[in-house]
């Protein structure tokens, strides 16, 4: 069953999604064939449990703020700006790259996904938020075996994505 992304929570996580999985870094990335098949590798509010192949990437809630700017004339709540999203990627670490390599590596890829979604931030025939500001939040880290048993080898990091809704 397909759900269909509707109303005020769910159309801000759809339209990064569909950002992302538009990305043709990202798309080169994640060895997609098209957005379809990159689609598959954006994950909403959570990866799932038995660990995705990697890379991937994961949308999130960040800040959402609405407000309603005039109560005497009752005007209706508005989004406010600027309300946020989180973009989190993670990519495995080839226990055969040299570490500098491995982060290059990372950071080049996630660049470059940023770098798409600078170039149709403001894309409303696709349905993609004002995108006004990108925040690092959580630099790129190596996590490693020995820190999270369960993890393995990866590179992580996340951003905020700041939007808005204004033409």
């Amino acid at each position: 069953m397909s759900v269909t992304p509707t109303g005020i929570l769910s159309k801000p996580l759809n339209a990064l999604r569909e950002a992302v999985a538009l990305s043709t870094a990202f798309q080169t990335w994640v060895d997609a064939g098209d957005d379809d098949d990159a689609r598959d590798r954006v994950y909403i509010m959570a990866a799932p449990e038995d660990f995705p192949d990697c890379p991937f990437a994961v949308v999130d809630f960040g800040e959402f703020k609405r407000e309603r700017m005039t109560i005497n004339t009752a005007r209706p709540f508005q989004q406010m700006d600027p309300s946020e999203s989180l973009l989190y990627f993670r990519a495995e670490v080839d226990p055969a790259d040299d570490v500098n390599d491995a982060a290059y590596n990372f950071c080049n890829n996630v660049g470059a996904v940023l770098a798409d979604l600078e170039a149709y931030a403001g894309d409303r025939l696709n349905g993609f938020p004002f995108i006004i500001q990108i925040e690092m939040i959580a630099a790129p880290t190596r996590i490693r075996f020995e820190e999270r048993a369960t993890a393995g080898d990866f590179f992580e990091c996340t951003f905020a994505i700041h939007w808005s809704i204004q033409p």
